[in-house]
C-alpha cells in the first residue's frame, strides 16, 4: 500500500510503500539543485521516521525520464546526503530509470561512496525489478542493523 508523504505538486513526490517496505522518491526530468536537496533531505527525514516505526526499510529513487543533474548536485548527493543516509541506517538503495549517462555517472560516484558507507545500491531500467530487489534484500536480511 502506497502513501504519499511529500509532494511539491504532481512530481516530484515521496511515497511510502508498506508492502516492500520502502520510501520511493520520484523525479521526472531536471530539478534545480535547491529542489533536489529539499526533496532528498525531506525524504531522509521521512525515511528515518518510518524506520523507527517499521524497522529496516529501503529507498528507491525513481527517475521517470532522463534526469539532468548538475555535477555540483551529484557531489552533494555523494559527499553529503549519502553519508547522512548511511549514518541513519540506510542499507539498500535502488535507482530505477532510463539508462542515460547522467544516471550511470551518478551510480558510479555513489557506488564508490557506498562501499565506504556500507550501503548496497543497485541500478534498474524500470520500477518493478527495483521494487522486487528491495523486497527480496530486506526479507533476506543480507545486512543486519
Amino acid at each position: 500500500m502506497k502513501t504519499v508523504l511529500h509532494t511539491t505538486g504532481e512530481i516530484p513526490t515521496i511515497e511510502y510503500d508498506s508492502d516492500i517496505p520502502c520510501l520511493i522518491g520520484t523525479i521526472n526530468g531536471f530539478l534545480p539543485g535547491d529542489e533536489i536537496k529539499k526533496l532528498m533531505d525531506s525524504g531522509l527525514e521521512l525515511w528515518t521516521e518510518k524506520r523507527k516505526i517499521h524497522g529496516d526499510i529501503g529507498w528507491l529513487s525513481h527517475l521517470q525520464s532522463p534526469a539532468a543533474f548538475e555535477r555540483i548536485d551529484l557531489n552533494w548527493f555523494v559527499n553529503d546526503w549519502s553519508i547522512r543516509a548511511s549514518n541513519a541506517g540506510l542499507q539498500y538503495l535502488a535507482v530505477a530509470g532510463p539508462n542515460n549517462e547522467i544516471v550511470k555517472m551518478a551510480f558510479d560516484f555513489f557506488d564508490y561512496n557506498i562501499r565506504v558507507n556500507h550501503v548496497i545500491i543497485n541500478l534498474f531500467g524500470n520500477l518493478e525489478p527495483a521494487l522486487e530487489w528491495l523486497r527480496s534484500s530486506l526479507n533476506s536480511g543480507l545486512i543486519n542493523s
